[in-house]
């Protein structure tokens, strides 16, 4: 399967590195042109040949598993060491896969090792960068070796006449790819992303220990680019030869999916160590609890919270006192959970300065005013209101789902008088008053209802989203947004 296997086409080296002469010269491109809807139609072609390139090995997975569905494969190798430990890894994947699956993997050709780049470039229509280790701003330079293997792609796009796909398999921070690496590209090849070719970016769930099995058994396979063309042919590729779903986003969706994963994966995890600690110190039993509080998560309250951009009612800081006053009383440090009030005051505390960046003084707040103690006293509401109106800032409420109502809804004896005080003093009766009146429209809820109003509001006002929703399905971001059509200020 390897070029070092006997009755294999004659070979030369280049540069001290095996490559298979009648590979490069008998396979040639398609020549034709690629225009808006080109994607699906190199598909068609049959299975693209795809050239592979990477820092530290954590290719061998892809290599195998593509070259078990039959993919022809071409590996780009630097030194003779490194491709002789390559050949033995993926070697060792593809007798395990046969020796495991049934039926057995499809028969391919040989994985070629190289250091022509050129010719792996022209031979093949998709290129695959790999590198398992982090890559930030400060890392992408002249000298990184991610750059410099951009660098040569880049020059050898340069004298490919057909469209060609690089899909970077690598852990890169958000932004990287269309502010550095894509520059790379264009600059070396002197052409242009979208049109000559494309960038994709498909991040790696599984480490270069993984197995084919677990290559093909990926729950998902993400597909981040900024053009349709690029992400619909990646997206052909893997349709092509996994059952698991294949989801398409943006580049910097896709470079963020991984790490917000792990660490959302890493906070369950620390919750669940830190509760069953306590309940251990308790005499509690932590597995039935768990269970109970997994049944109660399809309450109407919980969902409600979950689409909103703060946890916060005096009834849920009272529950995390008592775990606090429990943990003290067992000697359980519990950092996750003590923290969790500091993270709330620090995403308020968020709020008010992202409003206040913008220097005006009228602030309409598309809030979900229904719910138990959503306006209660320690809500996010309530404290967002309350510290807007310390600063100056004039304050309306409009809540779509209640627009008929003259009183609040049913409300605990003890906040009630807050709540009715809140709701008719920053009241707003209508939608569009309220857009006409307001100089931003701050949204704080990711229900249809709310985002419906959303969209209406950035034709006039200056929309800050807190809960990470765009209306029109465009990226999500938490971030403040600038309508074109924005108002003056007006102080």
């Amino acid at each position: 399967m390897l070029c070092q296997e006997k009755n294999q086409p004659r070979r030369h080296v280049v540069n001290q590195h095996c490559t298979d002469e009648s590979d490069l010269e008998s396979k040639s491109i398609d020549q034709h042109s690629v225009d808006g809807s080109r994607a699906n139609a190199l598909s068609k072609r049959g299975k693209p040949q795809i050239s592979v390139f990477d820092l530290d090995e954590t290719s061998s997975v892809d290599a195998a598993s593509l070259a078990s569905f039959g993919y022809q494969v071409h590996r780009y190798v630097s030194q003779r060491a490194q491709g002789v430990a390559v050949q033995a890894r993926i070697s060792a994947l593809l007798n395990a896969e046969a020796s495991r699956s049934t039926p057995k993997p499809l028969a391919h050709d040989e994985i070629g090792m190289t250091a022509d780049v050129s010719g792996l470039i022209e031979r093949s229509q998709i290129s695959m960068v790999f590198s398992e280790a982090p890559v930030s701003y400060d890392l992408v330079n002249e000298s990184h070796p991610l750059s410099h293997l951009s660098q040569l792609i880049g020059e050898a796009l340069k004298q490919k006449a057909d469209y060609h796909l690089i899909i970077y398999r690598a852990d890169l921070l958000p932004g990287i790819t269309e502010n550095a690496l894509i520059p790379m590209l264009e600059a070396a090849s002197e052409k242009r992303c979208g049109e000559d070719f494309g960038v994709c970016v498909v991040p790696c769930f599984f480490s270069k220990q993984a197995s084919i099995f677990d290559y093909y058994s990926a729950s998902k396979t993400i597909i981040g680019g900024n053009d349709t063309q690029a992400t619909t042919f990646a997206s052909n590729l893997y349709k092509a030869h996994l059952s698991s779903p294949v989801m398409q986003t943006s580049l910097r969706n896709a470079e963020s999916v991984k790490f917000i994963e792990s660490s959302w994966r890493a906070m369950k995890q620390t919750f669940k160590n830190e509760i069953e600690r306590v309940c251990r110190a308790a005499n509690i039993d932590a597995q039935q609890v768990r269970q109970l509080c997994i049944t109660l998560t399809d309450s109407h309250h919980v969902a409600s919270a979950e689409s909103g951009f703060g946890y916060g009612s005096t009834e849920l800081d009272r529950d995390l006192n008592t775990i606090g006053l429990l943990s003290k009383q067992h000697c359980v440090d519990l950092p996750l959970i003590e923290n969790l009030p500091n993270s709330y005051d620090a995403h308020i505390d968020y709020a008010v300065e992202t409003i206040h960046r913008h220097g005006r003084r009228k602030v309409g707040i598309l809030a979900n005013t229904s719910t138990l103690n959503a306006l209660s006293a320690g809500s996010s509401l309530y404290e967002l209101t309350q510290r807007l109106e310390k600063l100056g800032y004039e304050v309306q409420i409009y809540d779509p789902t209640r627009q008929d109502l003259d009183e609040p809804t049913d409300l605990p004896d003890e906040s009630t008088i807050i709540q009715n005080s809140l709701f008719h003093k920053n009241r707003c009766g209508s939608l569009e008053e309220f857009i006409r009146y307001n100089d931003i429209v701050v949204q704080t809820s990711e229900d249809a209802l709310f985002t419906s109003c959303e969209a209406r509001a950035r034709l006039q006002s200056t929309v800050i989203n807190l809960v990470g929703s765009n209306a029109g399905g465009q990226q999500s971001e938490i971030s403040a947004f600038e309508s074109q059509n924005a108002k003056p200020n007006v102080k």
